[in-house]
């Protein structure tokens, strides 16, 4: 993580460096599920989003993750709720 393009760490936390980098490639929503290693960074991450930037949703297991981001899908208008057989 040197001083590339992206400037790196740069004196921020590793939660910071990854909520940046997250908003400046479009990233929108960002799904967690905390757990005994994962809950520091997830606080960091989440807590170094932007106003305006991506929003975050954190859920007790992997499985509702993949529910609500299907559902995000589905009501976005980019899937349909029941693929189509034909």
């Amino acid at each position: 993580m040197g001083s590339g393009k992206h400037g790196g760490l740069a004196g921020r936390t590793l939660g910071e460096y990854l909520a940046a980098r997250l908003v400046e490639i479009g990233v929108e929503k960002i799904f967690g599920v905390p757990g005994d290693y994962t809950l520091v960074l997830l606080v960091s991450v989440f807590g170094a989003l932007p106003d305006g930037g991506a929003s975050s949703l954190s859920v007790t297991l992997k499985e509702h993750c993949g529910v609500h981001r299907q559902w995000r899908i589905i009501l976005s208008g980019q899937a349909s709720p029941m693929p189509s057989l034909a």
